[in-house]
């Protein structure tokens, strides 16, 4: 999350003609700003898998009574 928000206050900044971090202007120089972004948005859906995988097991919710936002066994989901 944290390298996306780079990214877009690297393009802020760029777009007001402010001066941007080098890191944010290789990126762009280089074509890859799309695939970057892909690349870290897939790495925060997994990660967010993963803890779904862990709450699930460990605290003995349903997945997706969780992914609902339905936290509660009284709320209809099996545990």
């Amino acid at each position: 999350m944290a390298f996306l928000a780079l990214l877009w206050a690297g393009a802020e900044s760029a777009r007001k003609g402010d001066p941007t971090s080098y890191i944010w202007w290789f990126i762009v120089e280089m074509g890859w700003a799309t695939w970057v972004i892909k690349v870290a948005s897939v790495l925060i859906r997994l990660a967010t898998a993963a803890q779904m995988g862990i709450f699930e097991r460990y605290h003995g919710y349903d997945a997706p009574c969780f992914e609902r936002g339905w936290l509660w066994k009284s709320s209809g989901c099996s545990g």
